[in-house]
């Protein structure tokens, strides 16, 4: 959806054109946003200079937009900042969310897919047995009708054979609950997942990026300005220093792996150092 583009304004400036777009009076406005009439009056007409926080909190909370944007601070309505409890957000949920417990990029990508926000319905409906409750009464209805065409059978022996094939086609026509609703579900999400991937952002052009990095920073480091030649003059310990203060602003090298790549660099520098013996 193609956010809306609002024009510079101020406090006075916003609060009209955000009642007026809806569609609403002053009155209503005051209302349901629970700040004064009055109080709005002399908002529009900046008439007041000191508004409180708690009003300019109502309105951005009720037209959902940011305290920023009512004051004229942005240009952008969107806000950035919402209680857990706006979310709806369980405690665990949104301390998975601060902490990096689950993916925080992929989220936003599910939440933001449009086919996603109907897969939650599908799970939610799963959840309460919405759907399975018509199942099962479409399938109870499949019993009965079974159940009449076998006592026909029963009672007429001409029938018999008719009702017995009659009966068995309605036998095959109950649905197992659960089974659609799951195999529904997880190919809406296989759908979801095989589109999303293609707008993840891939990690193979970042990693040759941070190679190409590496290796001009490693060669700094090593040579510090000078000759490669340079070299030759440093001892095992500081090429293995130079080696490793080159790759420590890699984010996947931690403190632990850079000390285990110290030792690692100290013994093969021995070890070529030898050989040269």
């Amino acid at each position: 959806m193609k956010q809306k583009t609002y024009l510079p304004g101020k406090l006075c400036d916003r609060v009209r054109d955000l009642r007026e777009e809806w569609g609403l009076t002053r009155k209503e406005l005051a209302e349901r946003s629970g700040v004064d009439e009055s109080l709005l009056g002399r908002i529009e007409n900046n008439k007041n200079k000191k508004v409180s926080d708690e009003a300019v909190q109502a309105l951005a909370k009720f037209f959902s937009v940011s305290t920023d944007f009512l004051l004229g601070l942005t240009d952008i309505p969107d806000r950035k900042n919402y209680d857990i409890e706006e979310l709806g957000l369980s405690i665990q949920a949104a301390r998975n969310l601060y902490t990096g417990a689950v993916n925080v990029q992929v989220v936003n990508l599910l939440l933001e897919d449009p086919q996603f926000a109907v897969l939650s319905n599908h799970v939610a409906d799963f959840f309460d047995e919405t759907m399975a409750a018509g199942y099962a009464a479409r399938n109870q209805l499949y019993a009965s009708i079974s159940e009449v065409v076998g006592r026909i059978g029963k009672e007429d022996a001409k029938l018999r054979g008719a009702a017995k094939k009659t009966s068995k086609i309605v036998s095959g026509m109950t649905t197992p609950l659960y089974e659609t609703e799951l195999t529904q579900m997880q190919s809406e999400f296989r759908s979801i997942i095989i589109r999303l991937k293609k707008e993840f952002p891939s990690r193979v052009e970042e990693m040759k990026k941070l190679t190409r990095e590496a290796f001009q920073n490693t060669v700094e480091h090593f040579t510090k300005g000078g000759e490669a030649s340079q070299l030759m003059q440093v001892s095992e310990e500081e090429f293995a220093e130079r080696f490793r203060q080159s790759l420590a602003y890699l984010p996947e090298i931690s403190d632990r792996i850079s000390d285990e790549l110290l030792s690692a660099f100290i013994s093969i520098a021995r070890i070529a150092a030898q050989k040269k013996e």
